[in-house]
């Protein structure tokens, strides 16, 4: 089925190229985007499924040619999860949800340039959650609601060998919850920032 972009439909198949991403103004929160769902399904009568709405906003100093398609960097992928809308129906489990990211940016950024479980190399034959590019850049997933003090400990953990011992400045970590930050996940965010890690926070909304 077609994708949802900022204001118009891409096709399926059709290759995502700068000409074709819009420019928005300013970071949606969620309630825009649960509104502009809303009033696409409302003006449909005939829509039976949900679509995703993906907002990809650049710089303009990148001038990217209309022909080019969209480059892989920790910018463009942190911008395509800023704006992603997250059903919380995705978060019956991190494999669920670790499947619904890795297709939507294989949707952005092709499907061969985007992995899920990336091995890092080592003996601890540890894996990244979602690899774009074959090594550019890294994202590690974590659902909040499911996230006891261990498991936190364990992130950190993860976030430190990943960062420097593969993905230097491109490792992003992706959280999502069924409600707003609470004070520990707020922590949490700050400390791994702290260490020179991208943390992007949503809330999964009812779609």
């Amino acid at each position: 089925s077609p994708g949802m972009g900022a204001f118009g439909l891409v096709d399926e198949g059709e290759s995502v190229t700068s000409a074709r991403v819009q420019k928005v103004k300013g970071s949606l929160q969620t309630s825009d985007k649960q509104h502009f769902f809303e009033r696409c399904t409302s003006l449909n009568h005939q829509a039976t499924t949900n679509v995703l709405h993906v907002s990809l906003n650049f710089d303009p100093s990148e001038k990217l040619d209309n022909d080019k398609e969209i480059q892989i960097s920790s910018q463009t992928i942190q911008t395509a999860l800023e704006n992603f809308v997250v059903p919380k129906r995705r978060l019956t489990s991190e494999a669920d949800f670790e499947k619904f990211v890795t297709d939507q940016l294989a949707y952005i950024f092709g499907k061969e340039r985007v992995h899920r479980q990336y091995s890092v190399g080592g003996f601890l034959a540890l894996k990244t959650d979602i690899d774009v590019g074959n090594g550019q850049v890294g994202i590690e997933l974590k659902i909040a609601d499911n996230l006891s003090a261990i498991d936190m400990q364990r992130l950190i953990g993860q976030v430190v060998y990943y960062k420097r011992r593969f993905y230097n400045n491109n490792l992003l970590l992706f959280i999502v919850s069924k409600s707003t930050i609470s004070p520990t996940m707020k922590e949490l965010k700050d400390f791994v920032e702290e260490l020179g890690t991208t943390v992007i926070f949503t809330t999964a909304i009812n779609v």
